[in-house]
């Protein structure tokens, strides 16, 4: 939670998203509260989709390598990186980490995470979500678009 507003009758907070939750001040002195990232680490998953043609192991290495060698990422546990589905466009790969909380906002771990996953799956010649077929034609100078 990013903003804490406590009136005469609700509380409010702002998530990291940007979602406001209200709530009743009723219900905080009649209710137990749930504190659902009371410890240092958060919990994050990264999925991304390779060729079938593609050396899983290697990809699997690379995106393991790359989320330890992360500062946002923490080394206990480690991460864990699996294949999860076999689709007709290929074979989808979860990476699964944890965040310090306390140190890092969500949504940019996760975005310097990802970029640095896909970027290091570039390098190592490993091809992300593979194109579909696709049929171009070109068209005449003169033949108007309409």
């Amino acid at each position: 939670m990013d903003a804490l507003y406590i009136g005469v009758r609700a509380t409010s907070l702002r998530r990291s998203n940007g979602e406001v939750i209200l709530i009743p001040n009723g219900d905080i002195y009649s209710s137990p509260l749930k504190i659902r990232r009371a410890g240092a680490t958060f919990p994050m998953s990264l999925k991304f989709q390779v060729g079938y043609g593609t050396e899983i192991d290697k990809a699997k290495q690379l995106a393991r390598e790359t989320l330890l060698a992360s500062a946002s990422v923490v080394a206990e546990p480690p991460p864990k990186v699996v294949v999860t589905e076999l689709t007709n466009d290929g074979v989808r790969v979860t990476a699964n980490f944890r965040i310090n909380s306390h140190e890092n906002r969500p949504l940019e771990a996760y975005d310097e995470v990802a970029s640095s996953v896909l970027e290091a799956l570039s390098r190592g010649g490993v091809e992300v979500f593979p194109p579909t077929a696709m049929l171009m034609k070109p068209t005449d100078k003169d033949e108007e678009i309409g």
